[in-house]
């Protein structure tokens, strides 16, 4: 069963996953960048998504950071995927730039 590990995703965004992708995979789900980093370590997840913060909210740096320390760290089978909120205050393109994959628009 592949794994889905969702980084700073709301309730709402887990719940519908849930609901909808449950019986194909497993879902797990965390605030915490250095619980996550432990999680990926365990080379199980195969997709990370991340909803993404404001830019100036405090863990827009923290989520940079994780991004350098995953990417220096190669895992190659993981998937990075970022979740931004439509309309929101976000810089993107340097996330681009630290191994994210794809960005989708939250538009609910």
């Amino acid at each position: 069963m592949k794994k889905v590990l969702l980084l700073g995703a709301g309730p709402d965004i887990v719940g519908d996953l849930q609901a909808n992708y449950a019986r194909h995979c497993e879902i797990l789900s965390t605030d915490n960048t250095e619980t996550a980093y432990l999680l990926l370590k365990t080379g199980a997840i195969e997709l990370l998504l991340i909803q993404l913060p404001e830019n100036n909210h405090p863990n827009y740096e923290n989520l940079k950071k994780f991004l350098k320390k995953i990417k220096r760290r190669k895992f190659k089978s993981l998937t990075r995927i970022l979740i931004a909120s439509k309309g929101g205050d976000n810089q993107i393109e340097p996330l681009l730039k630290l191994g994210v994959s794809a960005v989708v628009v939250d538009v609910g």
